[in-house]
């Protein structure tokens, strides 16, 4: 069977070069629009200068959360193309702009683009990757993304040097826009890949269905015991172990006529092939968020880690070209390196770490990753207070450190967060979940702006950096204690291979076996 980035290679590099083209854009105002408010139009206040920062999140958060039902309703490739066509004015807006207020306002189009863009992307991958690739699915993205941004953000700072700030950088930073757009014509949809999804996850036990959707594990001992005992006529139970819970089946038969079912002591009707007591009757999307939100404390947990995460990144983004160009004085050419660094560590670790989070569980990477972005922003601060603020190199070698220790923790966290958040649902509702995950996580951005701006204002960048990285130790505190984590490290790809190498119950082809645990190959390697 091929895997899914081979079977469907064409449809990977679509979906990947609309992911270049979207970090391109953020790369040119992560590079130049911080520089340009103080240089270009003049602003000196933190405040000020970080509402750019703010209208880009809040307007970003919005659109995570619409996207999600959107997308689930009329389809990913529609939501991706309004996100493209809605962020193709932004660009050149900028190079005719005359205030700081008027790119401020502009950039609330950008961040709904984004936001649109960012949840339809990352649904294709899911989708395409299937359920037991998650974590390889947002790591890849999010690689892809933030990969592309720093090295954009080199691109921007080397052409605003050569030729300014206006209008060569952002005539390049429009043609990227439309060559997105272009990707999306041979895109196809994947809302179909999604209805198999949930009708495999349906045809389960209803009290699995949560289960199937946080790959749930089946332990070999268990399948070992049970290809023993498939030797005999009958046998007298079934388990299935997941993260502490057991449920336990009842095997009879073979019948009269060769068949075979299994009872579930809680329910007694008996289960086979025909049965559609399973398939739960979907509630409202208003009402099946309302309760994740309310009873499922590791989709809470995980949305506050994401905003926090955001809310240092919204501080970072606003901040790190002016702190170290006019804070301290650097060259452009040390500043274009240190404002770069830090997105590139997070864009290349991510192509492994949300990958390794699939095979080792969440817990360990969102706890390493909080506790390393809660170190490298204390340590940012070090530098000015031993040292004063001219710039120098060992100013330049503390900070280099800290970009790369900030770029691994969030890589370690980044996918991780919302791989988790996607285990926690039906597949049906992943979309809802997703997006509204995003809108917490990108409403960061928001109160990092307006939080962090007020602050610089009041004690200056060190004290903010310390701040900050108080926030992030209350994210890690969530996940170390509050996260429990529903992920078995033995995920749904060791059942499938444990089937394929010794199928239990005899061949998981007969007709006459239940679907808890009959997939179709290519179901399973969407």
């Amino acid at each position: 069977m091929l895997p899914p980035w081979l079977k469907d290679a064409e449809q990977f590099i679509l979906i990947f070069t609309g992911l270049f083209c979207m970090g391109a854009g953020t790369g040119f105002e992560r590079s130049l629009l911080p520089r340009m408010a103080v240089h270009t139009f003049h602003e000196y206040s933190a405040v000020t200068r970080l509402n750019f920062v703010a209208t880009f999140g809040l307007s970003k958060a919005i659109a995570n959360a619409v996207s999600g039902p959107i997308s689930d309703k009329f389809g990913r490739k529609p939501t991706l193309v309004g996100g493209f066509l809605i962020g193709l004015p932004v660009m050149p807006f900028i190079i005719i702009a005359q205030s700081w207020t008027g790119i401020t306002f502009m950039n609330i189009l950008f961040g709904f683009s984004q936001g649109l863009l960012g949840s339809a992307l990352f649904f294709l991958l899911i989708d395409l990757m299937g359920p037991t690739r998650r974590g390889i699915a947002v790591g890849l993205g999010e690689c892809t993304i933030y990969v592309s941004t720093a090295l954009i953000n080199i691109l921007a700072g080397k052409l605003a040097t050569e030729y300014g700030y206006r209008p060569v950088p952002f005539y390049v930073a429009t043609a990227f826009s439309i060559i997105g757009l272009v990707s999306t014509y041979p895109l196809q949809d994947t809302l179909a890949l999604v209805q198999v999804e949930q009708s495999n996850s349906e045809k389960l036990d209803h009290d699995m269905r949560m289960k199937y959707a946080r790959m749930a594990s089946i332990q070999p001992s268990v399948l070992d015991e049970e290809r023993e005992l498939l030797k005999k006529d009958t046998f007298e139970s079934w388990a299935m172990s997941t993260e502490g819970s057991t449920l336990m089946s009842y095997r009879t038969g073979p019948d009269e006529n060769g068949k075979v079912s299994f009872r579930f002591p809680d329910d007694e009707a008996t289960l086979n092939e025909n049965d559609d007591d399973s398939i739960a009757e979907r509630d409202p999307p208003l009402k099946t968020l309302m309760r994740l939100i309310v009873e499922n404390p590791n989709y809470t947990s995980l949305c506050f880690a994401g905003l926090v995460m955001n809310f240092k990144d919204g501080f970072a983004w606003g901040s790190f070209p002016v702190f170290f160009s006019h804070e301290h004085m650097l060259s452009d050419s040390h500043t274009d390196m240190l404002v770069a660094l830090y997105p590139l560590c997070w864009g290349f670790a991510q192509a492994f770490t949300g990958a390794l989070s699939d095979h080792f569980g969440r817990k360990l990477f969102l706890v390493a990753g909080t506790a390393s972005c809660a170190i490298a922003c204390a340590l940012y601060a070090v530098p000015g207070i031993l040292w004063g603020a001219q710039g120098d190199y060992r100013h330049v070698g503390v900070w280099i450190f800290c970009d790369v220790l900030l770029g691994l923790g969030t890589a370690l966290a980044y996918p991780a967060l919302q791989a988790g958040a996607a285990d926690e649902v039906d597949p049906v509702n992943r979309g809802l979940a997703l997006g509204f995950y995003r809108f917490v996580r990108d409403f960061g951005y928001v109160i990092g702006a307006l939080v962090c701006g007020s602050l610089q204002d009041a004690v200056g960048y060190e004290w903010t950096f310390i701040f900050v990285a108080l926030v992030m130790t209350v994210a890690l505190l969530f996940m170390a204690l509050v996260y429990k984590p529903t992920f078995d490290p033995h995920d749904f790809e060791s059942v499938h291979m444990n089937m394929q190498a010794s199928p239990p119950f005899g061949s998981l082809r007969d007709p006459d076996v239940p679907h808890l645990l009959h997939d179709d190959d290519d179901d399973l390697n969407m």
